[in-house]
Formats: structure tokens, C-alpha cells, sequence
């Protein structure tokens, strides 16, 4: 199986159709800015407008209006790591420090070029998951770690032909 290298040094399967790369930014001069690694899956980006419905009496058609958008809960998933990065994270949150980050993931191709950033702003852990302890599997245990966040961009900067892998 082909190998490859991701900008923060850690090795992946170059197998993989993605590859997932972290950073956060904000918060004490200890996260002014860092690599905090390479995940397997990201998932739960997302923003939803529902209309609410106004009903007038005497109409028999309703009225829909524009609610304030939410977004989606990011989780994001990795092998067991050996950083106490996201555990320091959410001890920050419990004691009221200064929590809200901003989270930059890295969308990366087989080549592990950039195909998107996403970034989520003021974000902070909402729950961290450690993976089953099982020596029966033969899986990788993963960790979790879930993410609330108050905005969402999403800039495209590469070729995205998924045929050719990137």
C-alpha cells in the first residue's frame, strides 16, 4: 500500500479517498494557533433555516418567515492519539476559561493537497468519546470528539475531479 506524509508529519494510508486535517486557532497564546492532527472522518457540517409558518385568519394559505439559522454538531473521529490536546480543551470549557476557538479542517485529497477548508467559528467541545476497549477487534479504536460552533465557511481551493483521485 502506498504512504504518504500529511503537512503535520503523521503518516496515513495513501489508500484513503480523504484525509482530514485539524487546526485551532484562538483562545490563550497556548492555541494562538496549532496542529492538532489528522482524522479519519468529520461529519455533522451543516447549517439548516427553518421557515416558520404564520398562520392569518381568514387565509387559507400560510405565510412562511425566516428563522435565525442553526448549525450542525461536527464530530470528528480519529485512532487513539497521544496528545491531551482536546481533554485540556474540554477542561477549559468546564472551568469557564476562554474556550471558543476557531477550527480550520483541512480537506485532503489521496496527494494530501487542499480540496476545501472549512472553517467553524468560536467553536467549543460539547463531548469527547473515548473507543471501545476491546481485544477481540482487530479495529483501530477510535476517539470522538463533538463540536458546537457559531459559523461556518467553507472555501474551495482545489481540484475536486474525485475520478482521478484529486
Amino acid at each position: 500500500m502506498a504512504k504518504g506524509k500529511s503537512s503535520s508529519g503523521s503518516i496515513w494510508n495513501g489508500d484513503l479517498a480523504s484525509n482530514f486535517h485539524v487546526e485551532l486557532v484562538g483562545g490563550s497564546a497556548r492555541y494562538s494557533s496549532r496542529s492538532v492532527g489528522d482524522f479519519t472522518s468529520v461529519q455533522g457540517l451543516s447549517r439548516t433555516v427553518d421557515p416558520f409558518v404564520l398562520q392569518e385568519g381568514g387565509r387559507s394559505s400560510p405565510h412562511l418567515r425566516l428563522q435565525p439559522g442553526r448549525f450542525g454538531q461536527v464530530v470528528m473521529r480519529w485512532g487513539t492519539v497521544y496528545l491531551s490536546t482536546f481533554l485540556d480543551w474540554m477542561r477549559a470549557v468546564d472551568t469557564g476559561q476562554s474556550f471558543r476557538r476557531d477550527v480550520y479542517v483541512f480537506h485532503l485529497n489521496r496527494e494530501f493537497r487542499e480540496l476545501r477548508v472549512y472553517t467553524l467559528y468560536r467553536a467549543w467541545p460539547v463531548e469527547w468519546r473515548a473507543g471501545e476497549f476491546d481485544s477481540g477487534q482487530s479495529q483501530l479504536a477510535t476517539e470522538e470528539l463533538h463540536l458546537a460552533y457559531e459559523g461556518l465557511d467553507v472555501k474551495v481551493t482545489g481540484k475536486t475531479d474525485w475520478s482521478t483521485g484529486g
